[in-house]
């Protein structure tokens, strides 16, 4: 509905750019609300899972959009996941549905039961549909499933609500500060979380999704380049790939960077500094939480010159309607400067781990 809402208020607008082809915000409402159409007809609802496996193209935005407006969860799949691992989520989400693309249908057929599935292709036809119901879905019901390995080696369903993925992208939108002349390169692989505020929040406010070509991540000298000539504002970094960067001498010249946040790594004090440095127009943030809250728990601005010379930076203060609290083994509160255990609170607390109710109990 917020994605609509801009849609209406915007409709020429680029919302998705993919090399040289662009998809206005009309033609993204319209291509979504007609899949979305297609997904309810074919029995997806409150919280039926959709695998999507798909490569990065605008269509991929398309199909993540419909899904959600058909009620559903989507289950983001990368295109090139080994079979035994995609036969296995396949089985744990019970998908009926998956929106795919041609190229990838063999894989996809490998990994399942003869006529198991029906392929859905996400396409960008401009027909027009029927106006969706609008109790499609309610807040807490599932919007998105993602699979991550953690430290037990084994896929692992996250749960996460409408709710909780509303929190943090209207969060998100409000402490970037995007703005409809914005652009964000969208490079995260679908199934990372970073890709969900990559591909939803710039949309929340008419700002454009550019998205990478194949290998870019890859490629880190292309991916400067792709930088300073589609003049991208909003570029998210782990900073293991920042140090790989920070030495280029192309990187002082992505003058266009208004913000650069980083996530899913500590973030050394020194590395942040050489970026302040190199990009001194550029706002640096910290991101911090896992999968399991929704993406982001905690978030540092670096309004300052950093003078910290070792260790990490801060994780900083929590989103919107979010706790973070230390606590020992017996769940109590520790003192300032003892050591503890990581717990948070709040919206974005994901429901649990799909299929498996004791050690969601555990952890959750």
């Amino acid at each position: 509905a917020l994605v609509a809402e801009q849609a209406r208020r915007t409709p020429a607008a680029c919302a998705v750019r993919f090399g040289n082809a662009q998809l206005s915000y009309g033609a993204l409402e319209q291509a979504a609300s007609r899949l979305a159409q297609t997904l309810r007809g074919l029995g997806v609802g409150r919280d039926v899972l959709v695998p999507v496996m798909m490569e990065r193209r605008p269509e991929l935005v398309v199909a993540l959009l419909g899904v959600l407006k058909a009620g559903g969860a989507y289950v983001p799949l990368d295109a090139d996941l080994p079979t035994e691992r995609l036969r296995r989520i396949l089985q744990e989400t019970r998908a009926k549905v998956v929106l795919t693309q041609p190229a990838l249908h063999p894989a996809l057929r490998a990994a399942s039961t003869p006529d198991a599935l029906h392929l859905l292709d996400a396409d960008l036809q401009p027909d027009a549909p029927a106006e969706l119901p609008h109790d499609a879905c309610a807040a807490d019901d599932l919007g998105l499933v993602i699979f991550t390995s953690g430290s037990t080696g084994q896929p692992k369903g996250v749960m996460i609500s409408h709710r909780a993925l509303c929190n943090h992208a209207l969060w998100n939108l409000r402490a970037v500060a995007f703005g409809p002349h914005d652009r964000l390169l969208q490079k995260s692989s679908l199934s990372f979380d970073a890709s969900v505020s990559e591909f939803f929040v710039p949309l929340l406010c008419g700002a454009a999704v550019h998205l990478a070509p194949p290998g870019l991540q890859r490629d880190l000298p292309a991916l400067l380049q792709t930088v300073i000539a589609e003049q991208i504002t909003h570029l998210t970094l782990a900073p293991s790939t920042a140090k790989a960067l920070v030495n280029d001498p192309a990187l002082p010249a992505c003058t266009s960077l208004r913000c650069l946040p980083f996530g899913g790594e500590p973030l050394e004090a020194v590395l942040a500094a050489r970026f302040q440095s190199l990009l001194p127009h550029t706002r640096l943030l910290n991101f911090y939480g896992p999968s399991e809250t929704t993406e982001d728990s905690s978030l540092y601005v670096v309004d300052v010159p950093i003078t910290q010379t070792s260790g990490n930076l801060p994780v900083g203060r929590p989103i919107d309607n979010t706790r973070i609290y230390v606590l020992d083994a017996q769940l109590r509160q520790v003192p300032f400067d003892v050591i503890g255990e990581v717990c948070i609170a709040g919206a974005g607390v994901a429901r649990g781990y799909l299929g498996q109710p004791e050690l969601s109990a555990e952890r959750f």
